[in-house]
């Protein structure tokens, strides 16, 4: 805008320059046609006139010439006005021609146009050739009208370049508030844009039920909304007063913590957390709760994720300038922090509910409708990649008659403490589900007959040394349990009767004595 703006003053000027010089030539043009005088050199007036409008054809050319310098003109034409003006004032009547008042035009022009100085440097010109063009003073003609004009001159380039100086003064406080505000409203367009799109991203953030995925877009959107170089994202656990960093952005590189890393309440994240307000260091070396975090960080900024009233962990951005963050920037990264806070504790609940739905409450391993979608998965991976799959089905021997001896109490007690040897036999990679009541699955990817009959015969033995209870008035109890085992596609019959098939091999197991292991 500021450039608009002295364009257009330029052009003003320009225009002002123009006309009044096309006027001038007009009046002078007139004047020849009107006045018949003898005593008048018409020819010399007619020759300056036709001198004068070479000059501003040369003036509209050089205004389309890319490096037209328009203050090397301007200063060119001031002095040849001044010699124009004083030859065709002598050519006119000398000191009695009425021309010398141009001399005013002229020198109010330049010190307008530049400035004082060089106003006065042009009186200065103009004193002399209009003092040595009349000298000596015609008959009759009183020196103290020509002191009077010559006092004019400078009388006129003083005025007019104090003017000048105001008005450009004006001009530049003009021009500079312009620019502030300019900038102030860059600044709150970049702020409104900033607010729109923390709020697009955050109603984004609201929307990912997945904790790992809301950690990540969190960094994502500390670095691509907000600009920030580094960010921290603890969370609270309230039970052993300790925050405990989930993820961190430096510079780039994300890490999403799988095992988070234990931050004591201590220094500026502690007293955030405490007080549930946000807080800026401008200098950490002038701070002594300062904690140091990022290598060479001059200033930090925390803010606290807040969900329902309470602090559930915190923000922090780190920056390696003194005085990195402003108020600005500490609230915009509030409001992300508590759309931040909001999902995770939506993502926490999610994974609540869901595990909910495919967890068995009692013994907390997976239930029936986790082991038939994960099974149905198995199968079909295993016929893709032609890699044997295994179905362990266990029942406890006699579970009805531990329930009716020692209560249902004691009857939970033994499907817990079973669960517990059955998870020291089996691998990592294999799925164990309650299957219902005092039957147990597990599903073993890419074990074969033998290695499956191995795991089972293991779980048999291990069942059969273990003591169950015995404590908190629970006696001690000891139990068996049947084994079915069957592989797919090794036992021949279709992917969709492999739980029938295992079925069938722990019922000839129970069959057969129970405390077997029977495959199929």
């Amino acid at each position: 805008m500021r450039e608009r703006i002295t364009k257009a003053l330029f052009s003003k000027v320009d225009s002002i320059f123009i006309t009044s010089r096309a006027a001038t030539a007009l009046g002078i043009a007139l004047w020849t046609v009107w006045v018949q005088d003898q005593a008048f050199n018409l020819l010399l007036v007619r020759g300056l006139l036709v001198a004068f409008v070479l000059h501003l054809l040369l003036l509209y050319l050089f205004s389309h010439w890319k490096k037209f310098s328009r203050d090397w003109f301007y200063q060119g034409t001031a002095f040849f006005d001044l010699a124009f003006i004083t030859t065709l004032a002598h050519a006119t009547g000398g000191f009695s021609s009425g021309f010398y008042l141009l001399y005013y035009l002229a020198i109010s022009f330049g010190a307008f146009y530049y400035n004082l100085r060089f106003g006065l440097v042009l009186a200065t010109f103009a004193t002399v050739f209009y003092t040595i063009a009349n000298h000596p003073l015609p008959e009759g003609a009183y020196p103290g009208e020509l002191a009077v004009r010559v006092a004019l001159f400078w009388f006129s380039a003083m005025a007019v370049g104090v003017i000048s100086r105001y008005l450009k003064a004006s001009e530049e406080r003009l021009l500079r508030a312009l620019d502030t505000l300019n900038e102030r409203t860059s600044e709150l367009e970049r702020s409104q844009t900033q607010l729109e799109t923390m709020y697009e991203t955050s109603r984004a953030l609201g929307e990912i039920h997945n904790m790992d995925e809301v950690l990540d877009e969190i960094l994502n959107i500390t670095r691509r909304v907000l600009g920030y170089q580094t960010c921290d994202v603890l969370l609270l656990n309230a039970q052993e007063n300790r925050l405990f960093l989930k993820a961190k952005m430096e510079f780039g590189e994300k890490k999403i913590y799988k095992e988070p890393v234990g931050v004591e309440l201590e220094g500026i994240i502690g007293r955030v957390v405490r007080t549930g307000r946000g807080e800026r260091v401008f200098d950490t070396e002038l701070d002594p709760l300062y904690v140091p975090g990022l290598r060479g960080a001059r200033s930090q900024m925390v803010v606290p994720m807040t969900a329902r009233g309470s602090v559930i962990g915190v923000l922090a951005a780190d920056s390696r300038n003194v005085g990195g963050f402003l108020d600005k920037d500490q609230k915009t990264f509030s409001i992300l922090a508590n759309s931040a806070a909001m999902a995770l504790e939506n993502a926490s609940m999610h994974k609540s509910m869901e595990e909910m739905s495919i967890v068995d409450p009692l013994t907390g391993i997976y239930n029936y409708r986790y082991f038939s979608a994960k099974l149905d998965d198995e199968v079909k991976r295993s016929r893709r990649y032609r890699q044997p799959v295994s179905l362990i089905m266990i029942d406890i021997d006699y579970f009805k008659k531990t329930n009716d001896r020692h209560g249902h109490q004691a009857g939970n007690v033994v499907l817990r403490e079973l669960v517990k040897v059955i998870e020291r036999c089996i691998r990592d990679t294999d799925v164990l589900a309650r299957y219902g009541g005092e039957e147990f699955a597990i599903i073993l990817p890419q074990t074969d007959k033998r290695d499956a009959f191995i795991i089972g015969e293991r779980i048999r033995s291990m069942v059969a040394e273990t003591i169950f209870g015995g404590m908190r008035g629970i006696p001690e109890m000891r139990t068996t349990v049947s084994v079915g085992i069957t592989t797919y596609p090794e036992n021949g019959h279709p992917e969709h009767e492999i739980v029938r098939v295992a079925d069938q091999a722990l019922y000839r197991a129970k069959g057969s004595g129970r405390n077997l292991v029977c495959a199929i």
